[in-house]
């Protein structure tokens, strides 16, 4: 994710970005690295805020309390995944 920040910024000629946002959960990555990444990429001013998208909710939660735990440049915010209709 940091050399695909840095990319994106300097491809977009900017310092930093208004959000930066992982798509997709990887299986991969432990939760805590993936976690730390987007803290450190807010800390360095690199993104104002992060978010996270095309996800089951099993794997939005396993990533809001992860950040929930101690991380304080992370806002955990949540919209409805299905939003009633009135």
């Amino acid at each position: 994710m940091l050399s695909a920040i840095d990319s994106s910024l300097s491809r977009l000629r900017t310092d930093y970005v208004d959000l930066y946002q992982v798509h997709r959960f990887d299986p991969g990555t432990p939760v805590e690295e993936t976690v730390q990444t987007l803290d450190d990429i807010v800390r360095a001013g690199k993104a104002r805020y992060v978010g996270a998208s095309a996800m089951h909710a099993w794997q939005f939660a396993k990533l809001q309390h992860r950040a929930r735990l101690g991380l304080d440049t992370l806002r955990v915010d949540a919209e409805p995944l299905h939003p009633r209709q009135s």
